[in-house]
């Protein structure tokens, strides 16, 4: 403020109906005052007078935005499993002024993206370990509020180890079918199945022990 005479100064939110005095050149704006306000756009007045009357102002258009934005993740779902490749997200904010929006993996580095939907940086997804995984999301408005939601994933890049247990290596069979035992490390396996043929004819079983085909066999 540029005054010999400096008298009084004050603020207004709303256009000079409530007005705030402020003594020297900084100050915090009231927070009831604030509070009145709706969010959008709005001037700040600055008013200063000097002795004999005179009155000069400022003024600074701001904005308010006091809604804490929204964000919801649509896939992936909770528990849903995956493998080696990075997966696609699909998520829905609520904001009237959205600034930023990322995503972390276990808590680490932030991955910021745009829209609403992506695919998880792959160099990210190929760090992060096996097993249970925590997926989170983030947004914050212009104001710097800031909300977020999470899921947990399950990442499972390790291929199923077998052991056939029998029948043991170059044993002999004759005309009849015989039994097989396996054993079988793999967490989250899906199928198991044989084939005699190298893999043009598979077939199916259930479990860690079975007979094989009559067909197959003759």
């Amino acid at each position: 403020i540029i005054e010999g005479n400096l008298n009084s100064t004050w603020y207004s939110l709303d256009g000079g109906l409530t007005n705030i005095s402020f003594f020297g050149l900084s100050g915090t704006i009231d927070e009831n005052e604030w509070e009145s306000q709706t969010d959008g756009g709005l001037y700040l007045n600055i008013y200063a007078n000097d002795t004999l009357g005179n009155l000069g102002y400022a003024e600074v258009f701001i904005m308010k935005d006091s809604t804490i934005p929204l964000i919801k993740i649509l896939s992936p779902n909770q528990y849903q499993l995956f493998g080696r490749d990075a997966i696609a997200f699909n998520v829905s904010i609520t904001s009237s002024t959205i600034d930023k929006r990322w995503y972390s993996l276990n808590g680490g580095m932030k991955y910021f993206f745009s829209g609403l939907n992506g695919t998880i940086d792959q160099n990210a997804w190929d760090v992060v370990g096996n097993g249970s995984l925590l997926l989170k999301f983030y947004v914050n408005n212009s104001a710097g509020t800031m909300n977020f939601d999470e899921v947990t994933i399950l990442k499972d890049e390790l291929a199923p180890i077998i052991s056939i247990l029998s029948p043991t290596e170059n044993q002999i069979f004759g005309s009849s079918i015989f039994d097989f035992s396996l054993a079988i490390t793999e967490g989250n396996l899906n199928s198991t199945w044989y084939s005699l043929d190298g893999g043009l004819t598979n077939y199916l079983f259930v479990g860690l022990s079975g007979t094989i085909d009559q067909i197959a066999w003759d």
